[in-house]
């Protein structure tokens, strides 16, 4: 008979984790932590992965929890360890992805009193949290503290997903000895529910707005980061059949229909300034939450249409585009079925205009494209074309901008840490995410990214699914593409920030695999065989020393007006 923890309320905490339907635990090694690591390991239902680097094991678990959307258990050591959670709680609050992290932490007595690897840890994601809880320090069985820490626990991961999904934080103060263990024991802890009601529009409200809909000449349907969900894909195509309806998608998005307009920054560099007017949605319907595109986002404040409707799920109000006036609390598709014509709609042809000027940023993107040399640009179009249906991972920064500008796949799910859009912890989430994913899956991140998370590399859990693609150009060049740092004349010294490491051997000293592309014939033949390995396998493709910026700069232009190129 295995033996676990002899404290009782950290018993009852494992087995309200297990009735409540969490199995994935990520841990990080430490010994204030030790009753909570022996009782999970005691109970034998959880899938458990050692990550040592905590900020590289809380991006692991949230892309597990992205994944698996019923959440992660995060478990560390007392002191600053649960600091560098911060980055990847922050991420989650702004995704709105369950975590659970359980936080070992010194009795409270001993806190600012010198006590070794002891901070003030109470409330220490205050701005980033849907729950901080804090349980008894002394609990004995059949005591009113036990039951006061089962309603805690069970509040916390009731709080996960209700009424926003997010991080939740326990704090557990844990008295020494710290490994003495009993026999494992049948316990039967209380399990309190929380049921999330199907979320619908009174009638008469439903009436007015799909009145105020069907009276608008020009609608724009916008759709940013959002899980892949089929009926939200089939509601939309049906919808497209309105000729006064337009569907724009960022691929993040994972909207899929026949004829989207996809690729937004693209489209907008190829619109004149005054063809805007006739474009100018009367309604602008906006469904999920991050929106990649800057461009997206100035046009639209400066356009100002006459509405904005935010469709969403979870209870929140984000006025993107300084024009909002509608949060519609409920399922996208749901209400989206609302919006179905009962008859046939006599409308001036709006649609038409916006998929002529799409026509000609496609024209012009191709023949850009043609003749192009080997730069980030045509990398990513042949990472686009190439790279095996599943799931794609992207990083920030100009990864997931360049991948904006290539048609959306609908054999690929798309997902990115866009609730915060930093470059840390990148490579942790897709190997998260990967790790819970059935099915192929590739990761596309920048040098400066792919070295800041490096410490995910020697973790171990490395999913053998997962393929890795690191953009090596030589530094951040997205601070050469924006306008205020590219015209400073220190911006290779504090925002380019050049490397000088040769990642080939560096990935191969992590025990990688690693390939490498110079050029298009190496790159073909380089993904050909990345995708056949079987082993620990990254691309490494170098376009250092290449004119990316000026490609880059130069590729708008001609969207905007090929005879001045």
């Amino acid at each position: 008979m295995p033996k676990t923890t002899d404290k009782i309320h950290i018993q009852h905490l494992v087995e309200i984790c297990y009735k409540k339907g969490l199995k994935e635990v990520v841990l990080s090694p430490g010994s204030r932590n030790a009753p909570l690591t022996i009782a999970f390991d005691a109970k034998g239902a959880f899938n458990i992965n050692v990550v040592v680097d905590e900020r590289a094991a809380a991006f692991y678990a949230l892309g597990k929890a992205q994944q698996n959307k019923t959440g992660a258990i995060l478990i560390c050591s007392s002191g600053t360890a649960l600091l560098n959670y911060g980055p990847a709680v922050a991420e989650a609050f702004y995704q709105r992805i369950p975590l659970l992290i359980l936080s070992a932490d010194r009795p409270t007595e001993w806190i600012d009193q010198g006590a070794g690897q002891s901070i003030r840890q109470r409330d220490v994601y205050a701005n980033f949290i849907r729950g901080s809880f804090t349980l008894p320090q002394i609990v004995e069985k059949d005591s009113k503290n036990l039951w006061y820490s089962n309603r805690l626990v069970n509040e916390a991961i009731n709080r996960m997903s209700f009424p926003v999904r997010g991080p939740v934080h326990i704090n557990i103060p844990l008295s020494e000895p710290l490994y003495d263990r009993v026999e494992l024991s049948d316990i039967s802890p209380k399990i309190q529910h929380i049921r999330k009601a199907r979320l619908d529009l009174d009638e008469n409200t439903a009436q007015q707005l799909v009145k105020r809909w069907h009276d608008a000449a020009r609608k724009v349907i916008f759709c940013a980061s959002h899980d892949p969900e089929p009926e939200l894909s089939e509601v939309l195509e049906q919808l497209q059949n309105q000729d006064d309806v337009v569907i724009w998608t960022e691929n993040l998005s994972n909207v899929n229909v026949t004829n989207p307009l996809a690729c937004v920054d693209r489209f907008i560099e190829s619109v004149e300034e005054k063809e805007w007017e006739e474009l100018k949605p009367d309604i602008l319907l906006s469904i999920g939450d991050a929106v990649v595109s800057k461009k997206f986002r100035f046009l639209m404040r400066r356009l100002r249409p006459l509405e904005h409707w935010h469709l969403s799920d979870e209870v929140e109000e984000v006025d993107r585009y300084m024009a909002l006036n509608e949060t519609i609390h409920t399922k996208p598709a749901r209400f989206c079925r609302h919006l179905f014509p009962e008859t046939s709609i006599d409308s001036k042809p709006y649609q038409l205009k916006w998929h002529a000027k799409e026509r000609v940023a496609k024209e012009r993107h191709a023949a850009y494209l043609a003749d192009l040399p080997f730069s980030d640009l045509t990398v990513f179009k042949s990472l686009m074309e190439k790279i095996p249906s599943g799931m794609l991972q992207l990083g920030n920064s100009t990864v997931v901008r360049y991948s904006l500008l290539f048609d959306q796949r609908p054999d690929l799910q798309y997902f990115s840490n866009r609730g915060t859009s930093g470059i840390d912890g990148s490579t942790s989430t897709a190997m998260g995410a990967a790790s819970v994913f059935e099915g192929s899956c590739t990761f596309i991140t920048g040098d400066l990214s792919f070295l800041y998370d490096s410490n995910a590399l020697w973790s171990g859990v490395m999913p053998p699914n997962l393929k890795i693609i690191v953009m090596n150009n030589g530094g951040g060049s997205i601070f050469k593409f924006i306008n205020g740092p590219a015209t400073h004349e220190k911006v290779d010294d504090y925002f380019f920030t050049p490397h000088h490491v040769d990642l080939q051997p560096f990935i191969e000293s992590m025990g990688g695999k690693a390939l490498v592309a110079d050029d298009s014939a190496s790159l073909e033949k380089a993904l050909d065989e990345l995708y056949k390995s079987d082993t620990y396998s990254f691309l490494v493709v170098n376009t250092g020393g290449l004119d990316n910026e000026q490609i880059l700069k130069d590729y708008f232009k001609y969207l905007k007006s090929p005879k001045l190129s």
